[in-house]
C-alpha cells in the first residue's frame, strides 16, 4: 500500500470544490490509520455507539484511546473539542481522547478545556502530524511525550517541535567534552612539587 502523504494535500488545487475537501478529510483519516498500523497500535475505524459518531480508536499496550480527526478550512473551535470531550466522558473511566487536527485550533479552544474539572483530551496540530510523517518522531513516542506533559502540567497541548528542540539541545550538551578542572596547590619546597607531580602522574595513569 502506497503511503498517503499529508504534505501533498496542504495546498488545494485551483478550482477545488467541496468534494475535493471532503476527500482530503477522508484521506487524512486513512493516513492516520496507516501510521497506527505501521506502529502496531491496533487502529479501529469509525464507530457509531448509541447514535453518536466516533472517528476510531487505537491502542498503546493495554491502554485504548478514542480519536477524532479533522481537516477544516478554519481552526478547530472550542465547541468541537467540547463535543468530542462529551463522547469521551461517556466511556470507561480513565479513557483518553486524542484530537488530530490538520487545521490546528482557535486561540480560545485549548484554554477552554482547562476550565473543566477533568482533563481527558490530548491534542495534535498540523506541525505535530507533519513531524511524524517526516519521520522526526514516531506516533508512539509522540503520544508518550504529550501524555507525560499533560500529566505533569495539566495541559492538553504540547508542541512536538519544542520537545525535539529540547532533545537536540541536550544531545549537543552531552557531546561537548567537559573541561578539565584546574587545581592551584601551594607548596613550601621543590621537593613538595616533585612529590605532588608523582601523585598526579599516578592519577592520570589510573584514569
Amino acid at each position: 500500500m502506497t503511503d498517503l502523504k499529508l504534505r501533498d494535500l496542504l495546498q488545494p488545487p485551483d478550482g477545488a470544490n467541496r468534494y475535493w475537501f471532503q476527500q482530503r478529510g477522508r484521506t487524512f483519516e486513512r493516513a492516520l490509520k496507516q501510521t497506527f498500523s505501521r506502529e502496531n497500535m491496533e487502529p479501529r475505524a469509525s464507530m457509531r455507539p448509541s447514535g453518536e459518531e466516533i472517528d476510531g480508536s487505537f491502542a498503546m499496550g493495554d491502554r485504548f484511546f478514542l480519536l477524532e480527526a479533522k481537516w477544516h478550512a478554519n481552526p478547530i473551535p472550542a465547541s468541537a473539542l467540547y463535543a468530542f470531550k462529551g463522547k469521551v466522558d461517556g466511556k470507561l473511566v480513565g479513557t483518553i481522547g486524542t484530537f488530530f487536527s490538520m487545521s490546528d485550533y482557535s486561540t480560545e479552544a485549548v484554554g477552554a478545556l482547562l476550565s473543566g474539572k477533568e482533563l481527558n483530551l490530548i491534542l495534535f496540530g498540523q506541525k505535530d502530524l507533519l513531524l511524524i510523517e517526516d519521520g522526526k518522531i514516531t506516533m508512539c513516542e509522540a503520544m508518550r511525550v504529550k501524555l507525560r506533559y499533560a500529566a505533569d502540567y495539566g495541559q492538553p497541548f504540547f508542541a512536538l517541535e519544542t520537545h525535539l528542540a529540547e532533545q537536540a539541545r541536550l544531545g549537543q550538551e552531552a557531546s561537548i567534552p567537559k573541561l578539565q578542572q584546574e587545581w592551584i596547590i601551594l607548596v613550601e619546597s621543590v621537593d613538595d612539587v616533585r612529590t605532588i607531580e608523582q601523585l598526579l602522574m599516578r592519577f592520570e595513569t589510573s584514569s
